[in-house]
């Protein structure tokens, strides 16, 4: 008996979040909540969702962070959106986009692109 089975990974925006500047392709950008789901194939055909997760995604250059869990499903709640949660996600977007630089480097382009 020959089986086929695998995993694919499917991606989708599930809603745009909010507004602010993209340090990697230098433009304001909106930025969205992208849900990823691995799934379990069988002869090409996808039968069980093993597991997902959130990201957050440039709508311009698709350059994204990985979103916790409880956060994207606050994001996604519009009871459960503060000022607060926006302010996670624009410190979550600054340290994925800044990670590898200095504190120098990082007030040096904020102050340039304002």
């Amino acid at each position: 008996m020959f089986i086929i089975f695998g995993w694919q990974t499917t991606s989708k925006p599930v809603e745009s979040v909010l507004k602010t500047e993209c340090y990697h392709c230098k433009n304001m950008a909106g930025w969205s909540i992208w849900k990823e789901t691995f799934w379990l194939e069988l002869f090409f055909i996808r039968l069980i969702p093993i597991n997902s997760k959130y990201r957050l995604a440039c709508n311009i250059c698709g350059d994204s962070v990985s979103l916790p869990d409880n956060m994207a499903r606050d994001a996604l709640n519009p009871n459960k959106r503060t000022q607060e949660l926006h302010d996670q996600f624009l410190k979550i977007i600054e340290e994925h986009q800044f990670s590898g630089m200095t504190e120098t480097q990082r007030d040096y382009w904020k102050s340039k692109n304002r």
